[in-house]
């Protein structure tokens, strides 16, 4: 039995007609045990992706966390609505871009993670549903500290609600270019402001971003910028010229 199955059962018995269910901390670890300290320091932990095993527990139940309430230890979970395929134990998100979430939130998330188990702390997560300024991530392993930011791949339609249904009326590609143009402006202001950190850039493993990487590598190089490309199972590519002592 794997850690967050009792979670999975316990949302798995909501009666059909209830559609949210809230949670504090304490009751889910009366259900899982101890959870581990990221889960109270950052939202990305409660990201909805199933390459997590406490996102598999809940999505295999038919819920999403729709929100989380770090300093009121509570969090939400709700049943999406019609056309939301829960995903089965063992499925894999597919790799076509339009099929996959490829949202910042989502990169952030699958990055943290694949930075806390190589080694680094997290010494902060900027929350980009609400757009919070500043540096989107912060590790730290040993003297090197990381200044990461992360960017999404555009989708076809608008994340405002207000808009749904409409078109956006430039393709996802040449959005993208805008995207990758805004990361490595950013990159380069928190290298000068910071000159102590090691900085880089998180992108979705699409071809877009990895053809706009080839012909730019050299320069990235040259200002010592890393680049992690992260596959929608979460797996993280990191690419750079010289990692350096402590920074590797």
């Amino acid at each position: 039995m794997g850690k967050y199955d009792p979670l999975r059962r316990h949302l798995a018995a909501v009666p059909d007609d209830r559609r949210e269910i809230g949670l504090s901390l304490r009751e889910v670890e009366s259900l899982v045990g101890t959870l581990p300290p990221s889960a109270r320091g950052y939202r990305a932990w409660w990201g909805n992706h199933g390459s997590s095993p406490q996102a598999a527990a809940w999505l295999e139940a038919g819920f999403v966390v729709e929100g989380v309430d770090l300093s009121g230890e509570r969090v939400s979970f709700v049943r999406p609505g019609v056309g939301y395929r829960p995903l089965a134990r063992g499925d894999r998100p597919s790799t076509a871009t339009g099929d996959v979430d490829h949202s910042e939130a989502t990169v952030q998330s699958h990055l943290v993670a694949h930075l806390v188990r190589t080694g680094w702390r997290i010494e902060r997560v900027a929350d980009t549903a609400a757009r919070e300024q500043g540096i989107d991530v912060v590790a730290r392993r040993g003297a090197c500290i990381r200044a990461i930011e992360v960017k999404g791949y555009p989708s076809r339609s608008y994340a405002d609600a207000r808009r749904a249904g409409e078109r956006k009326p430039t393709g996802p590609s040449t959005q993208a270019r805008h995207w990758y143009a805004a990361a490595l402006l950013q990159a380069v202001l928190v290298r000068d402001a910071h000159p102590g950190y090691r900085v880089g850039i998180a992108l979705p493993d699409v071809p877009t971003y990895r053809s706009l990487f080839a012909r730019s590598h050299r320069s990235l190089d040259d200002l010592a910028i890393a680049m992690y490309f992260v596959s929608a199972t979460g797996h993280v590519t990191a690419t750079e010229a010289s990692p350096g002592g402590e920074c590797g």
